[in-house]
């Protein structure tokens, strides 16, 4: 094989020409799932449930209890589903 041959042959195997690099690109999109391509929720399967929008749909909520309010602050006690609690108390700033 003469010098010539075997740099063609380097060449064609270590290097691409734009046609075949853009032709392997374009394989490697046409592999990917349509989600990847749109990018749109809606066309993803096996979505998990989210909430939907309604406080009583939720699972493990805390329990609010003990509200206390006056003119100056409010406060509601929390008690987690683990058992802890906590009371967040807010002061009412008027203007």
């Amino acid at each position: 094989m003469s010098f010539k041959e075997k740099l063609k042959d380097f060449v064609k195997k270590y290097h691409y020409t734009k046609k075949e690099i853009d032709e392997l690109v374009l394989d490697e999109i046409n592999n990917l799932s349509y989600v990847a391509k749109s990018g749109s929720y809606s066309d993803l399967y096996n979505k998990p449930n989210l909430f939907s929008g309604n406080y009583n749909d939720l699972t493990n909520k805390p329990t609010l209890s003990n509200f206390v309010s006056n003119e100056n602050e409010m406060s509601v006690e929390i008690e987690y589903t683990d058992g802890t609690t906590e009371t967040l108390t807010f002061i009412i700033k008027r203007d």
